[in-house]
Order: structure tokens, then C-alpha cells, then sequence
């Protein structure tokens, strides 16, 4: 039901500031170009400004 909902709390958890972009399980920085690359140019922007938005409140593993 909310599978989603956590799927996007797992990749905020992974996002590099640094770069930008989306750390997945091989270490691999995954960025907009990555996206769009993929044809997934639609969400791309949306999911980096709510890792963003997640990644400004400093949240740890217990919160």
C-alpha cells in the first residue's frame, strides 16, 4: 500500500549532496543525465528536490 512512499525514503537516504545524485547499491552515482539517459527525464527533478528537501533536515538513522 505505501510501497512507494518508502522506496523514496530509501533513495533520500542515498542522495550525495555532493554531486547531486543518487548513490545505489554498487556505489554508482546516478544523476539527471543517468535519468534521462533512461527516459525517465519526468521524474528526475522531482525526486532530487525531495532528496534535497530530506537531505536539509539532518535526519540520522533513528529519526
Amino acid at each position: 500500500a505505501c510501497s512507494s512512499e518508502v522506496m523514496m525514503l530509501r533513495v533520500s537516504r542515498r542522495y550525495d549532496a555532493r554531486t547531486d545524485s543518487i548513490l545505489f547499491a554498487n556505489n554508482e552515482a546516478y544523476t539527471r543525465e543517468n535519468y534521462r539517459k533512461a527516459g525517465m527525464s519526468y521524474v528526475i527533478e522531482d525526486l532530487l528536490h525531495f532528496c534535497r528537501c530530506m537531505y536539509a533536515l539532518s535526519l540520522d538513522n533513528v529519526h
